[in-house]
Parts: C-alpha cells; structure tokens; sequence
C-alpha cells in the first residue's frame, strides 16, 4: 500500500530559509547575496491568476492527477479552484507553493526589513547553508539555451531543508533553475509522516516577473518489506498579472 500525499512544504524556488551573508572574499556566497537580494527588491504584480496541473505516480502507476485554476495574491493569499473539491476556497497554503520566486507574503517584508544597507553584514531571512559555509562556483553551464552559472553548495545539511543548487545569469542574477531539499507529509498506516525530498525548480521570465513553470520531486520509501518510489509533478502555465482581482469579491479586501 502507497502512503497518499499530504502536501509538499515546499522552499519557494529555492529562496525560503536561507541566510546569505554578503562575504566580500568569497564571490560565490557574493553571488548568492545580490542574487536573493535582488529578487527581494524586485516589483511584483498584486495578482498573479495561473493553471496548475498536479501528476502524482507511485511505483510507475498514476496515483492522483488534479488541475487547478489559482489567483495568488502578493500577501499569501491564493483564490483556489481546483477540480477535487465542490468549491473554490481562499487560504494561505499552495500545493507545492506560491507561483512566484521568493520571497513571497510576510516573508517579502522580513527579509526587505534585515537587507539594511547599514548593517556591517546585510542578512536575509535564517539560514542552513551559510552555517556550514560551502559555496562551489563551477562555472558557466549552457541550459536550455542559456548560458548560466551553475552554482552548487556541497555540504549543505542533510537533515534539513537546505540548497543545494541554482543555475543563474551573472549579469541579470536571474534564477533559471534551482534543486532544494524539503519536507513532503504523508499518510501511512502509523498516520502522518514527513520525509526529505529533492525538488526541481524551473523558473522563467513572463511579463517581467519570474514565475514557477514546472516542480518535480521524487521520494524512495519503504512500505513494509517492499521498496517505493513516488514521483509527483507540478506545471505552471496562463499566467496573467493584475493590480486589482480579475473576479468581483474574489478577496474580502487588497493587501496590505
């Protein structure tokens, strides 16, 4: 019997929970810094209306199969009108997340907060990697057309949601690609558990925002004496962007 999917708790294209020191002798952690400080700057549309298609296979068999049309707005909140339940519903938490590249809602603001530029070392956000202090620049990689730095960080925690690697553009600092480690809940015949899994992360670029176009995650279990494996994939697409709700009385009020 396979576990049925919970929810992915997923770091936003790879942003979520990192602390990024500015290092002026290390240019790969340097790289780093500008690359989330500029994405915690960056303009960002009120309204982001999108169509989600979520695959979840176990062990070769397709396992759950859902699509959802979804209005985030840049607070956290998302209007969600997916095709599983009877209703839309407003709530704070996406499956696997917020289309756009973090920081997003309450987070946007915090790590806008701590990027003081009087600050002796600018910090964002409370991190894992930087603590164990291991960034690999293996240079310029060409993916899916574009030449990219390709950035790894090799002993990032195991244990944890953590890093481990971004493909970006040097000179726009924009993220094409990313891997990060996080927690996938599930059911089991114990009830609930968690398990780490490795997400990848494609980014593009539509009308000047960089937004989500496909995750995909893969998680080996056990189940009794038999080896598992569930794969699930998520893929983005219509995007439009708005300063006002696309549907009368979507939201109860604008953001803050």
């Amino acid at each position: 019997m396979t576990p049925r999917v919970l929810v992915s708790f997923f770091t936003v294209a790879m942003l979520a929970g990192l602390v990024v020191p500015a290092r002026a002798d290390d240019a790969c952690w340097q790289l780093v810094h500008n690359t989330i400080l500029k994405s915690a700057i960056s303009a960002r549309a009120p309204y982001v209306s999108y169509s989600e298609v979520e695959d979840i296979s176990a062990d070769g068999n397709r396992f759950a199969r859902s699509s959802a049309l979804i209005t985030y707005r840049n607070d956290g909140l998302a209007y969600v009108d997916d095709d599983r339940w009877a209703h839309p519903w407003i709530g704070y938490l996406l499956d696997p997340g917020p289309p756009v590249l973090g920081p997003y809602g309450d987070r946007r603001r915090s790590w806008l907060d701590l990027a003081d530029n009087s600050a002796p070392i600018p910090v964002i956000a409370n991190t894992h990697n930087a603590a164990h202090g291991q960034c690999t620049d293996l240079g310029d990689e060409i993916w899916n057309g574009q030449k990219l730095a390709h950035l790894i960080f090799p002993d990032a925690r195991i244990d944890r949601p953590a890093l481990i690697g971004i493909w970006l553009d040097r000179a726009s600092l924009r993220v094409a690609h990313a891997v990060t480690r996080d927690w996938l809940s599930f059911w089991t015949k114990e009830g609930t558990s968690e398990g780490l899994v490795t997400y990848q992360i494609d980014v593009e670029r539509i009308n000047g925002y960089d937004v989500l176009s496909r995750v995909t995650w893969e998680h080996h279990f056990r189940w009794y004496s038999q080896a598992s494996t569930m794969k699930g994939e998520y893929v983005f697409g219509n995007y439009k962007f708005a300063s006002t709700p696309p549907t009368l009385n979507l939201f109860t009020s604008d953001p803050e």
